[in-house]
């Protein structure tokens, strides 16, 4: 496999083997409570970090694939000249709902970073991260 290559699907293998690392963490707390009646402190903690990653990376390669279902559900029902107007308009939606998000992310990293949360969970892993 090429760098180019690697770097051109990154999102993909990103995708699928966060998927796959969540599951199978969630998989082995669920035996480890029900079965040994003892729990992980940290699997919980570290999937819900890996899920956050998992759905920012996912919307992105979505967008890359064009994959989101506007597209599938609405898009396809339009011809021509209407379908181009939409689907630009669709686009002009999610930038100024990804630039809301941005700056409301942005203002709240802001706030954690002046302002750190006293308990940082059982990984001590930073808020910010």
């Amino acid at each position: 496999m090429t760098l180019k290559k690697f770097l051109n699907n990154f999102e993909e293998y990103f995708v699928v083997w966060t998927m796959a690392l969540m599951t199978i963490l969630v998989f082995c707390q669920v035996v480890m409570r029900y079965i040994f009646r003892n729990s992980l402190s940290w699997s919980e903690e570290l999937a819900r970090f890996i899920f956050i990653w998992l759905s920012w990376v996912g919307a992105s390669y979505a967008v890359k694939e064009r994959s989101h279902f506007r597209v599938e559900m609405f898009a396809d029902l339009l011809k021509g000249w209407f379908r181009k107007v939409f689907e630009l308009l669709i686009l002009l939606v999610w930038f100024g709902f990804s630039v809301v998000m941005a700056r409301l992310g942005t203002q709240l990293m802001t706030f954690l970073i002046v302002n750190p949360p006293k308990f940082k969970g059982v990984l001590a892993w930073s808020s910010d991260f």
